[in-house]
């Protein structure tokens, strides 16, 4: 269910030629150009991912991002600044059954409840099948794994989350159909890659599962939907790259990878000046 394939290039170009070629070939019937071509109608930047989430107020990443996409797509496109945690908690019926069981973390003030639920779910599911696959494969052969990965290997084998199926799946449908009836065809989702610079060896247990926390509650939107997303770097801010993501509908991969190239330049120019000498 979560196993993918995903694809790093250079640049865009590159990543444009490896999808072309990775994808299953377009149909005749099908106007491929016109796919690359059409623009969105709408990109949703929403607010409480970037300023909750993720480091905007140290890279400047959200104002980067509106400033481009009023720029690039102009009156073609509606930009949507509309939180996403609120978006899912009123069209997610079932995630009500899991905002329950957050950790005094995932809850807090850091993190967007409604995306940590998301999270939640999306790591069960990935535990029950980690254990339906390789349960008996572990307990045979006992394989020495390293510190970390040990234990939640651990604690997937002995997970018993079965009786909850039902209530994970009826959040992955309807996670998957609120997102899709957002961007419809051709709108686009752009999120932070990652919640800022990577934690540092040794760094404070508690700060480290606050990363954690907003790292899965981004990485489970594309993870759960089965949407697809391509991350930009934007340049180097305090010697620390900087990157956003853009998530587009199931299936839409070369919309969005096209959507990333006329974005690219944009933005990347957008950053420099906006960080100056330090970019």
């Amino acid at each position: 269910m979560f196993d993918t394939v995903g694809w790093f290039a250079r640049d865009l170009p590159t990543l444009s030629r490896v999808t072309d070629v990775m994808l299953p070939p377009v149909p005749a019937a099908t106007d491929d150009d016109a796919e690359i071509r059409r623009r969105p109608s709408c990109v949703i930047i929403p607010a409480d991912c970037f300023k909750i989430l993720g480091s905007s107020d140290d890279d400047h990443t959200y104002e980067i991002l509106n400033a481009c996409a009023a720029k690039v797509f102009g009156s073609d496109a509606v930009v949507d600044n509309g939180n996403l945690g609120d978006f899912v908690s009123s069209n997610v019926p079932s995630i009500g059954k899991f905002m329950t069981e957050l950790s005094a973390v995932e809850a807090s003030s850091s993190c967007v409840p409604a995306l940590s639920a998301i999270s939640r779910v999306m790591r069960v599911l990935q535990r029950s099948e980690f254990k339906a696959n390789h349960a008996n494969w572990v307990n045979t052969v006992k394989p020495n794994l390293g510190p970390g990965i040990r234990e939640r290997v651990q604690e997937a084998i002995a997970s018993e989350d079965e009786s909850a199926m039902d209530d994970l799946h009826a959040v992955r449908t309807e996670f998957k159909s609120a997102l899709a009836a957002l961007l419809k065809e051709d709108g686009i989702l752009a999120i932070p890659t990652v919640p800022g610079a990577p934690p540092k060896l040794r760094m404070d247990a508690t700060l480290l599962e606050d990363f954690r926390a907003r790292a899965f509650s981004l990485l489970s939107i594309a993870g759960l939907s089965g949407f697809c997303q391509v991350s930009i770097p934007l340049g180097t801010r305090g010697g620390v790259p900087v990157s956003v993501s853009l998530l587009a509908r199931h299936g839409g991969d070369r919309f969005l990878v096209a959507v990333a190239q006329e974005l690219h330049e944009a933005l990347q120019a957008e950053a420099t000046a906006t960080w100056g000498s330090s970019a």
